[in-house]
């Protein structure tokens, strides 16, 4: 009788198998989540904390928050450090320095670091069904169209001002049909 019980199991799990899990990888471009404009104050705050407890609340949703990264300027990470600890969030430091052949010379590199690290960490890691890029820039364009074409759903979480057109339409649908664009302030009109 265990017998049958355990082959009906195997043949259930095969023929009916459970939804899988939703499980977010969340990428976050630091630069892109400071706001420029001093006269936002408020409840509107636009910290580290703010902005993620603000990103986790919408994507809680959606499914559970596998990892979070942020990528910042070595300039900054001291000022970041304690925060990304308390919020469980491994900061990525990216050094501004570009050696070729033998010439030196000061780059930002934060967003080829970032998607140099997603790229190799989806492809390691298989479990990840959504990547949230938490940036507005163009340029993460063709990494969230690179992510789509690996099975991954595309959430963008920005600053309406900051957000590109073209990084805005790379977002997927959710179930609903709208695009998984949000944003971690209100809307200004």
């Amino acid at each position: 009788m265990n017998l049958f019980k355990r082959a009906l199991r195997r043949l259930h799990k095969h023929y009916f198998p459970q939804p899988k899990e939703s499980r977010i990888l969340i990428l976050i471009d630091e630069e892109n989540i400071r706001i420029d404009n001093t006269s936002v104050v408020g409840p509107h705050s636009h910290s580290i904390e703010s902005v993620y407890q603000r990103l986790v609340s919408q994507l809680v949703q959606i499914g559970r928050v596998a990892m979070s990264f942020i990528f910042v300027k070595t300039t900054n990470m001291m000022r970041l450090a304690d925060k990304c600890y308390e919020l469980d969030i491994y900061p990525i430091v990216c050094p501004p320095v570009i050696r070729e052949k033998d010439e030196i010379r000061t780059k930002n590199v934060v967003d080829q670091i970032m998607v140099s690290f997603g790229q190799t960490l989806i492809g390691e890691v298989s479990s990840f069904t959504h990547l949230c890029i938490v940036s507005g820039d163009a340029d993460f364009v063709p990494f969230a169209e690179w992510a789509k074409r690996n099975g991954l759903k595309v959430i963008v979480f920005s600053h309406d001002e900051k957000l590109s057109e073209e990084l805005a339409q790379c977002a997927s649908e959710d179930d609903s049909g709208n695009k998984m664009v949000y944003f971690f302030l209100p809307k200004t009109e």
